[in-house]
């Protein structure tokens, strides 16, 4: 179904204002490019069509799912019908949400997504891992995202784009393989593909580092090799599989280290076999499919498995001929959103290009990958000086020889828009634009032979060594050094910070040799003194927790206490529950009838009280709900005692014996809090006729009670 929605709506969760019944309705789609939508509606006697407006929202169905949202950009009306064309709305984040200064600083893609589109109507998904960091400042968000301006999402974090209404997913890679295939070979009106066999290799011969190859038969060849008429015979230059005899100091980490010649041979062997399953032998294949064509053909079965491919998805397709089966993605797609099915595909082999995995000789290049931004420079070095020393080629071939050993050219008129010198020949050239203070010769600033030059200014992108071990790459500040560079022949960079200062006179350093106690060592263990600590504010805890746990321990490492987010947290001997160093008062209040005893017994009472909410402390309540009485310390000491009157004529009266015992802390039925006493006072009446004791009860007594938590 397709509706339209008035401009002004955000995040549609009802219907829209009206059904629409177009004539057609396709979106293009194309993988990390442009998204349009071309709808064409009659101008029908129901009156449909007038709720078609500018800047109105459209939903319909794609191979995203159904109610994708979409903005009308363009209206062209004609006689019967209206033309839109419209984009996702997500289009909008480049007119709504601006990005003063927006860095998001060592962040994977999700994290970077959730900061560009922080506070915005829009958010972003990814399962980019790699971490990255790019400064946006001043840009809209879709510019931001994938703009032609340095920096961008995508050259930074990488790849590929899904909009889906609000959201926009970058994922390392979109689609999936649903297991779909195609079987081509023959001629299908509807289908037009293209076989380029001119990156195809079956047959590698494999060179490790230093030159070392395969004794004997110096080929691999793939499973594929007499699948063609042809064998496609290349040089891959392994640089990471390494004999052992031929390494200087220590391997990089990802080097192939071989003990003999017959183990370098297997890792050269099975090096070839990874290329050859990675599609090397393979052709790249394109092909297009226009779905609407080929359903009346007897040969629609081939292709009925992609009626509902998405963007980015893979297919199999199988050459009949060939009997080989290439893999390709959709690259570009027509959905149709009336009948909710693609009508036209573009299926392109996106893997790596030749250029990138082989040429006449390239390094393999695997242990020189940067580990932190996952680039490989090397294998853009390699590209760089194959197309240099391609050019250079080519001009060699057509240049005719000529007998003078320099050449000099000239353009003396100062008022000339090229005024300046060129003077070049078997040796190098020179550059000039300016003549020298007594005006005798050309200022010759710019200078080149064959050993190296020099110039006031060079402007360059990537500066690098020929393998890409040691690069700077001065766009993006990505920087590496191979472990091996030296600094003032006195060692690598690694050695000189490790071997420049031993940990110990580091230390003598630091203390004025122990005099200074600030820190202090203890045969091999090191202190820090927090007598001589002086700060600022130590922070805790945090909305995240992010801040650190002070915890503390005694002699006997058993957790006495804990500083964290939740404050400051005490914990008994051998107990898992914490209380705090906090305490609730109260007074109770016992009176004469609530004793018993008398007589001969001592007078007791046992007392439960009710507590009023509003006494309480919010924060004692919640420890108590959550912890329980048994995480908290009670205790009680009588205030005043009132004594229970005159005594008789015949004796006195004497305070006996008295105390507090058992206090108990609980919930009722209805969650009122309460408490229960147990107390032990009494007055003696020594009587004069009766030499026995009696024991009378006091007439008022008040408790004063800390519950300490």
């Amino acid at each position: 179904m397709i509706q339209i929605y008035d401009k002004n709506t955000i995040k549609p969760m009802t219907n829209g204002k009206m059904v629409l019944l177009p004539n057609s309705c396709k979106l293009q789609a194309t993988l990390n490019g442009s998204w349009i939508l071309n709808m064409n509606h009659p101008m029908d006697s129901e009156g449909r069509w007038k709720y078609i407006e500018e800047e109105s929202i459209l939903s319909v169905p794609t191979f995203i799912g159904k109610g994708q949202l979409f903005r009308v950009n363009k209206l062209t009306k004609k006689d019967y019908s209206i033309d839109v064309v419209a984009y996702p709305i997500f289009f909008d984040a480049a007119k709504e949400v601006f990005l003063e200064d927006v860095r998001p600083t060592i962040k994977n893609g999700q994290e970077a997504l959730d900061i560009m589109t922080s506070g915005t109507n829009f958010e972003g998904k990814s399962n980019i891992s790699t971490s990255s960091t790019a400064y946006f400042e001043r840009r809209n968000l879709l510019d931001a995202i994938s703009g032609s301006d340095e920096p961008t999402f995508l050259q930074r974090w990488g790849g590929e784009i899904l909009y889906d209404n609000y959201k926009i997913i970058i994922n390392e890679r979109v689609g999936g393989n649903y297991g779909a295939e195609i079987r081509y070979g023959k001629n299908i009106d509807g289908i037009t593909y293209t076989v380029d066999m001119s990156d195809v290799v079956t047959r590698i011969v494999p060179v490790a580092y230093n030159g070392r190859t395969i004794n004997g038969n110096i080929f691999v060849d793939s499973e594929n090799i007499n699948k063609y008429a042809t064998v496609y015979t290349k040089e891959i230059v392994f640089e990471d599989v390494k004999l052992k005899q031929d390494i200087q100091g220590e391997p990089d980490e990802n080097d192939i280290v071989c003990e003999s010649q017959s183990d370098l041979e297997k890792a050269l062997k099975k090096k070839c076999k990874e290329q050859f399953l990675e599609g090397i032998d393979l052709p790249a294949v394109s092909i297009e499919i226009n779905m609407i064509k080929i359903s009346d053909t007897n040969e629609y079965s081939d292709v009925k498995a992609i009626e509902m491919i998405g963007l980015g998805d893979t297919v199999k397709c199988r050459h009949k001929k060939l009997d080989i089966t290439t893999e390709a993605r959709a690259i570009e797609i027509e959905w149709d959103c009336i009948k909710n099915t693609v009508s036209s595909v573009k299926l392109g082999d996106t893997a790596q290009t030749y250029f990138e995995k082989v040429s006449s000789a390239v390094d393999a290049i695997n242990s020189i990958v940067n580990s932190q931004s996952k680039t490989v420079m090397a294998e853009k070095i390699k590209g760089v000086l194959n197309a240099i020393n391609t050019q250079l080629r080519y001009q060699k071939n057509v240049a005719q020889k000529q007998d003078v050993r320099a050449i000099l050219f000239e353009d003396t008129d100062k008022e000339s828009s090229t005024y300046g010198a060129m003077c070049l020949g078997t040796q190098g050239f020179q550059i000039a634009n300016t003549r020298t203070q007594d005006g005798r010769d050309w200022d010759w600033k710019t200078a080149f032979t064959a050993e190296g030059g020099y110039a006031d200014t060079l402007i360059l992108g990537i500066l690098s060594d020929r393998t890409g071990k040691n690069f700077w790459n001065l766009n993006t500040g990505e920087f590496q050094l191979a472990s091996s560079v030296s600094v003032d022949g006195k060692g690598t960079l690694k050695t000189l910070a490790e071997d420049s200062l031993t940990q110990e006179q580091i230390f003598n350093l630091l203390t004025n040799k122990g005099a200074v106690k600030g820190i202090y060592k203890i045969g091999n263990e090191l202190y820090i003194n927090m007598s001589y600590i002086k700060a600022g504010t130590m922070a805790l805890g945090g909305s995240q927790n992010d801040k650190g746990v002070l915890e503390i321990y005694d002699e006997n490492d058993k957790l006495k206490a804990v500083m964290n987010k939740e404050g400051i947290q005490h914990y008994d001997a051998g107990e898992t529950v914490p209380y705090h160093y906090r305490t609730e008062h109260c007074e109770l209040h016992l009176k004469y009838r609530d004793f018993a005893g008398g007589g001969k017994e001592v007078c007791t009472a046992t007392v439960e009280f009710m507590f009023a909410e509003t006494t309480l402390s919010t924060e004692f309540l919640n420890y108590w709900m959550k912890y329980g009485s048994s995480a908290m310390k009670i205790t009680a000491s009588i205030k005043k005692i009132d004594s229970p009157g005159a005594p008789s004529s015949s004796g006195i009266y004497a305070l006996g014996t008295f105390g507090v015992g058992d206090i108990e802390l609980y919930f009722d039925d209805i969650r009122t809090p309460c408490i229960k006493v147990n107390v032990e006072c009494s007055y003696i009446n020594y009587g004069f006729n009766n030499l026995s004791p009696r024991y009378i009860a006091p007439n008022q007594l008040y408790l004063d009670v800390d519950i300490v938590y």
